[in-house]
């Protein structure tokens, strides 16, 4: 038997700027749908009674498989109408899911890439692509780093010899999330205890490819925080995806611990590190212009001068502590002006998007990075269910 759920879309963007985007529900929340229903979704189209919102493409999404509360829907409209800051419709859909005697009319989008093993990953779209290292690598500290990240073919983490042919690279170029900080009891001595992540080999835990997006869902190795009495071993979660039509990288970051193997999983509060090490500049060239709005810290954007004028931005739903450059601990000074490094503010559950350019000047860099943030982090469209159509 079918089950037909209307779903609504609001955008929250002022009443006079349409825009293209991506809207998100957990399945959980489609009529209680279990994850069990999740490949035998039909069809999402638009309302009957709806006018044309250009294209529009779905995807349905195992997070984790030993997690069904992540199981997320995705809906991606090339036309939204606009609805101001009260969050007003901007368009309905129609999702259609059978009990499972049926078959999936979008297969292909709902394909799932399975591995049983820790291996590297090359995340694309039609825009962007970018290879994830779960390894340490041979020099040992390249382990979950985006090793590389291209447009239009192009190395944008060393453009400037990116720009001559695909060898000859930094070996070192990277965007690497390599450390978290978690807060101590307030009886400690040191107010956080710090916890170095890029040594040891990351864990595949999920993935999946289909029109609206290609993600990668992997696992932090292990390592122990102490709080009081109780030990929790504990892993920093990253979901990263690379949109179809989009030129970011988009990570979701939560921790868990727990004391003991029978005890369910707890969410800690963290603060993420972050390491770039990105060409902005050939050598003895100009510095790179960093930008940020100081009224707003979840946001900053880099940016090169000289021909082909890499960029490159960071945005999140929390602010930005500081941006190092160069960092404390990096030990070539030839490439001082290479190398980056922030920390977020504590939170339990993170949104971080990095947009990379090229041939961009500063000012349009800033104006993009300032885009994204409030596109996807700020106000992002968002979706809900308004009521069951059938049967």
């Amino acid at each position: 038997m079918q089950e037909t759920f209307e779903i609504s879309i609001r955008n929250r963007r002022p009443e006079n700027d349409w825009r293209l985007g991506i809207a998100t529900l957990p399945w959980g929340q489609v009529a209680g749908l279990s994850s069990e229903r999740l490949k035998h979704i039909v069809a999402v189209v638009t309302h009957p009674q709806e006018e044309a919102v250009g294209q529009l493409q779905w995807q349905l999404d195992r997070v984790d498989p030993e997690n069904p509360d992540l199981d997320v829907l995705s809906i991606y409209a090339s036309f939204m109408r606009a609805g101001g800051p009260d969050g007003k419709e901007a368009f309905r859909v129609l999702v259609t899911v059978d009990d499972g005697s049926g078959s999936g009319a979008n297969a292909d989008t709902e394909r799932r890439l399975k591995v049983e093993t820790t291996k590297d990953w090359f995340l694309h779209g039609s825009v962007l692509k970018a290879f994830v290292q779960l390894t340490p690598g041979p020099f040992g500290w390249q382990a979950g780093a985006i090793t590389s990240v291209r447009l239009g073919g192009i190395e944008v983490l060393d453009a400037f010899r990116g720009m001559l042919g695909e060898h000859g690279h930094d070996e070192e170029k990277r965007l690497q999330l390599d450390r978290v900080s978690i807060a101590a009891p307030p009886w400690s001595s040191d107010p956080e205890t710090h916890h170095y992540l890029h040594q040891q080999p990351w864990t595949y835990v999920e993935s999946g490819s289909g029109d609206v997006r290609m993600f990668l869902h992997i696992r932090s190795p292990r390592f122990m925080v102490a709080y009081g009495k109780a030990t929790y071993r504990c892993s920093l979660h990253r979901v990263i995806s690379v949109y179809r039509h989009s030129d970011s990288i988009v990570e979701e970051l939560f921790l868990e611990g727990s004391s003991s193997p029978d005890e369910k999983p707890v969410r800690f509060s963290f603060s993420p590190g972050y390491f770039l090490k990105m060409h902005f500049a050939d050598a003895g060239g100009n510095e790179p212009v960093l930008q940020q709005v100081p009224r707003i810290q979840s946001w900053f954007a880099l940016s090169g001068t000289e021909h082909p004028k890499p960029g490159f931005g960071f945005a999140a739903n929390e602010a930005v502590r500081q941006v190092l450059n160069p960092t404390h601990d990096y030990p070539r000074k030839e490439h001082y002006r290479a190398v980056f490094a922030w920390d977020l503010a504590y939170a339990r559950k993170f949104l971080c998007v990095h947009t990379f350019t090229l041939l961009t000047d500063p000012s349009t860099v800033a104006d993009e990075i300032g885009r994204r943030w409030y596109d996807f982090v700020y106000m992002p469209p968002y979706a809900i269910t308004t009521r069951r159509v059938s049967p």
